[in-house]
């Protein structure tokens, strides 16, 4: 049974709390409750950051990063440096990242010749790491849905790794799961 958190996979949220309040909430309470349809049992949890800053904000940004087994980002039209900071923390720790760009709003005829910084971060510093940035979403519901569905292929993905290096394991009698796991 999941109901402890440490054994819930744990997902970290990360997007502009100003740009999205009410989305990052919909979107955890769904994670949440997702795998209840399949299961009966909380295996996911979704994590926010919220109403922090300072210090604190940057201690509890470690500390779920550390924990966090995927890392959702949603990018919007307003730069965060603590979206692009988490974002960074969760490529530097090798988590597996889902980043999706979401835009409530078309941008103006003023901004479409020119890159945004949001832009130029996402070009720069997503793009060229590989990493696929899904959308641009306009509506909650699809940007929810995509998000559900990449993260149940996540963690399929996931569960297939984690079986292929067992059976390595089990080929090699000097290796362990303790080893390769640090």
């Amino acid at each position: 049974m999941a109901d402890n958190l440490n054994n819930r996979i744990v997902i970290f949220i990360s997007s502009s709390q100003d740009e999205f309040t009410e989305l990052r909430k919909e979107l955890k309470i769904d994670i949440d409750n997702e795998a209840l349809k399949f299961s009966g049992q909380r295996i996911m949890h979704g994590v926010l950051i919220e109403n922090e800053r300072g210090d604190v904000i940057s201690k509890d940004i470690d500390k779920w990063i550390d924990r966090t087994s995927i890392y959702v980002g949603i990018f919007g039209i307003d730069y965060s440096d603590w979206t692009v900071n988490e974002y960074k923390k969760a490529l530097s720790r090798g988590l597996p990242t889902l980043i999706y760009r979401f835009e409530l709003e078309k941008r103006s005829k003023l901004q479409k010749g020119r890159k945004s910084k949001i832009q130029r971060f996402l070009d720069n510093e997503v793009k060229n790491k590989g990493v696929r940035i899904r959308g641009p979403y306009r509506r909650k519901q699809d940007l929810i849905d995509s998000v559900l569905n990449d993260l149940a292929i996540q963690i399929i993905e996931m569960v297939t790794e984690d079986a292929s290096i067992r059976k390595i394991v089990q080929k090699c009698p000097l290796l362990s799961l303790r080893s390769i796991s640090g």
